[in-house]
Order: C-alpha cells, then structure tokens, then sequence
C-alpha cells in the first residue's frame, strides 16, 4: 500500500498534537484527516502571523496514574491575537492530555507483513508531568480567572487557589475537594459535646473582651 497524499494544491494541516503527527508518521498507509481544532489553529496562524500572541490558562487540572503513579498536569489553554486590520481573534485547546490512535493491522500476502489499514481505537496520554519546574514555567499565564482541579479516577474536583494547586500533595487536594476542609483541620461534630462545649466558652470570652 502507498502513502495517502492530500490533492494537489491542498495544504496540508497537521495535528496540533505531536504525538499524533508522529502516529501518522509512522503509519504513511493510513490517512489523516485534519480536524476542526487543527483546521482552527491553522487559520488562526495564519491571520495573526508575524503578530504578538497572547496565552493564557483558564483552567488546570493535577492528574495521578499509570505504571509508575506518576503526577501530571493538563490545562485548557486560550489564545488571543488580531489580524492585519486589528480584529480580534482567539483559539484555544487542552494541553497535557492527548489520545493518541493505536492502528488495526492486516497481514499483506504481497510483502509478508503486517500493514495498518485503520485506526482501532485511542489511548490518552499525559505528557506533562507535575514539578516545581513545569509549575513555574505555566504561572506566567495564571490569571485572576483560573480554576484549579484535582482528577481522581473518574471524579474532578476544585481545589481553591494557586497556592493550594501547587503546594499541597495530590491526597490533601483530594481530601479538600471532597470534604471541602483543609487536611489536618480540627472539627468540631455534633456528637463531641465537650469539644463543643468548649469551643462556646472560648466564643463567650472572646465576645466578653470585646464588649469590655
């Protein structure tokens, strides 16, 4: 089997991803076809070339899995630019988690070997990890508006502030997005009369030094 080749005077656009350029690469008897985010990207290169480009993150997300456990990160990432004429333009994609397409091979009597005649499925891939050195290259484009997440299994939650995101182990992210309360943080339930009782009396002196 040859290569698939776009028509003449078709441009070609590749994927946004790296390691899905790399897959089709890797595999010239299957035919890739741009999708509208890399259809989109490719146009917004082309309106705003040779012009500044502004990036932001409006949302991160911490991740821990595979093999080894690993942390990583992945964020919604927007881009803002203008055209020739100073419109406004913008585009935006995920950064740090890809799924990347595994092929579906046929044997080739022709060659004695295996050919790849279509995509079977995908694998997601985190390509990102979580350190101090990846954290302070991103901050840069932190802004007031940006959300933080913990990923646990199938389960997303908010975890506050910059700070928290970046300081504080995936587990106390995990323990505060479920709970709502800082690990460690003494609290007092219904049941701990005592504790209750005590906490009042501390209350009433306070309130008592206040009004003297």
């Amino acid at each position: 089997m040859s290569a698939v080749t776009p028509p003449s005077g078709t441009p070609y656009i590749p994927s946004v991803y790296p390691e899905i350029e790399e897959f089709y690469r890797q595999h010239p008897t299957l035919h890739h076809e741009a999708k509208a985010l890399d259809r989109t990207r490719f146009y917004f290169d082309q309106v705003t070339k040779d012009r500044p480009v502004q990036k932001r993150i409006d949302a991160i997300y911490r991740y821990k899995g595979g093999a080894k456990n690993q942390q990583y990160v992945y964020y919604s990432e927007q881009w803002r630019g203008e055209n020739h004429v100073g419109n406004r333009q913008e585009w935006g994609w995920l950064v740090g988690r890809v799924d990347v397409p595994y092929p579906h091979y046929e044997w080739d009597e022709s060659t004695h070997t295996r050919v790849a005649t279509s995509v079977e499925g995908h694998e997601t891939k985190y390509t990102i990890e979580f350190n101090e050195k990846n954290m302070k290259q991103l901050a840069s484009e932190f802004h007031n508006g940006t959300k933080y997440y913990v990923t646990d299994g199938d389960m997303t939650y908010s975890v506050g502030t910059q700070e928290q995101f970046v300081d504080w182990s995936f587990e106390d992210l995990v323990y505060f997005g479920k709970t709502g309360i800082k690990p460690g943080t003494q609290i007092v339930g219904p049941g701990d009369s005592s504790a209750a009782d005590q906490a009042r009396k501390q209350i009433s002196e306070e309130e008592k030094k206040k009004r003297s």
